[in-house]
């Protein structure tokens, strides 16, 4: 199921290649989040998936914790 993202502006979006260079999950990780409803995602059409870097900021200063 696809999510609508809480902040629409592109500046919140980053792709999942992305996430796992910069934050530090791993792609299964992040796609584990996405099927349990923990982290949205969005699909703008050119097949690479996209998600909210200020959620994935949160989890990251949670797991910090």
């Amino acid at each position: 199921t696809q999510f609508e993202l809480q902040s629409n502006t592109s500046d919140d979006l980053i792709s999942v290649d992305d996430a796992v260079a910069t934050y530090g999950f791993s792609r299964s990780t992040i796609f584990r989040l996405f099927k349990a409803g923990l982290a949205r995602y969005r699909r703008p059409g050119d097949r690479k998936t996209y998600v909210s870097r200020s959620q994935l900021e949160e989890m990251t200063t949670f797991r910090q914790v």
